[in-house]
């Protein structure tokens, strides 16, 4: 039985036995492009409750188990990731990869000088993207510093097609009290402890830095045994118990009723840089751990400043020295400094691996 008609007949006897919650029968298995522009409306003006409908789908999506080199692993595993993506010349293809470890990464840390608070045994960050995605930053030389810089020279704006995805992953040492449970890599040495998931979904407006119109969906997944989340969740300003009614339905839709991921819930959504006069909290307690304040045990947080879609929208390259810009912490609307910190970087379209790693 091929991959995609296993995933068709799980969803189809799931369905059977659950309500219906999504709007299209084959949310499961259409592409990622179909799946941006049917979902674009709920995904931008639905309610918090059909938002959230939304990011299980994405869980659910990007966590299909699929055979790959003998071993059973989500889809998103076998996804080229930064490393992959971003060399001289890089010619990545689906199903020809052996996957011995995760492809971790460390940019981030260096580029910012952040300490990770929360850096327990082998915890690190690994980033992946489809191949839509894959195919457009390498498609247009984006993959190196020389690349990004000629396509941004001649009069380009960096626009992820309908559909991109990209993750980012927070694997922490498998088998501890904290782990006990979590979704493993395949040699039983990791624990997934979180999930990041944006979804490019309408085209980016110009106006990268205040336009108030989204083009991304963000939404963070974290396992619920995470040290600390019910302390931080308190400190998030969206309505974490909407999730419960769609997790198990969507789940077994998936067929993935039952398995580790029944043990990970979303921190919520973000969509642009305010609604309704404030930014929304989103972020992971490992991986946006910089962003609690004070600094130290999430237990002692009294804010936690983390906004994906504030902090993206700043990805941004200088032409003339050929660098992405310093990685800054905005929330909410960028001030009059942020934006003039700004000045003379051109927008990367909330990408910040192309920052991060075009050499």
């Amino acid at each position: 039985m091929t991959f995609m008609s296993r995933i068709a007949s799980l969803s189809l006897g799931a369905a059977l036995m659950v309500p219906t919650v999504i709007q299209a029968q084959d949310w499961l298995t259409m592409s990622d492009a179909d799946f941006a522009t049917t979902y674009v409306d709920q995904a931008f003006g639905g309610t918090p409750e059909q938002r959230y409908e939304i990011a299980w789908m994405l869980f659910a999506r990007v966590n299909q188990q699929i055979e790959s080199e003998g071993h059973t692993v989500s889809v998103w595993e076998t996804w080229p990731s930064d490393p992959d993506t971003f060399q001289p010349a890089p010619k990545f293809m689906l199903g020809q990869k052996n996957r011995v470890e995760p492809d971790f990464v460390i940019n981030k840390g260096i580029r910012t000088e952040m300490i990770d608070t929360k850096d327990v045994g082998v915890g690190k960050e690994e980033v992946t993207r489809n191949m839509l995605g894959y195919d457009y930053v390498v498609g247009n030389g984006l993959n190196t510093a020389a690349g990004v810089t000629a396509y941004l020279t001649s009069g380009n704006m960096v626009q992820m097609p309908i559909g991109a995805v990209e993750i980012k992953a927070r694997w922490e040492a498998a088998n501890t009290p904290e782990t006990e449970g979590a979704y493993q890599f395949y040699d039983g040495k990791y624990a997934l402890t979180g999930l990041h998931v944006m979804v490019k979904m309408k085209e980016t407006p110009k106006e990268v830095y205040t336009s108030p119109d989204p083009s991304w969906f963000w939404t963070t997944f974290e396992f619920d045994k995470n040290p600390g989340l019910a302390h931080a969740r308190s400190l998030i300003d969206q309505p974490h118990d909407s999730a419960t009614t769609a997790r198990a339905t969507i789940l077994q839709q998936a067929g993935l009723g039952g398995s580790a991921f029944e043990m990970y819930s979303p921190n919520g959504t973000q969509i642009t840089f305010e609604e309704d006069g404030q930014f929304k909290v989103l972020g992971h307690t490992m991986m946006e751990d910089f962003a609690g304040v004070p600094q130290g045990p999430v237990v002692d947080w009294t804010s936690w400043n983390s906004s994906c879609h504030a902090c993206h929208a700043t990805a941004s390259w200088n032409v003339e020295t050929s660098t992405g810009n310093p990685m800054p912490e905005p929330v909410g609307n960028l001030t009059a400094k942020e934006l003039a910190d700004l000045k003379g970087y051109t927008p990367l379209d909330f990408m910040w691996p192309i920052a991060f790693n075009a050499k």
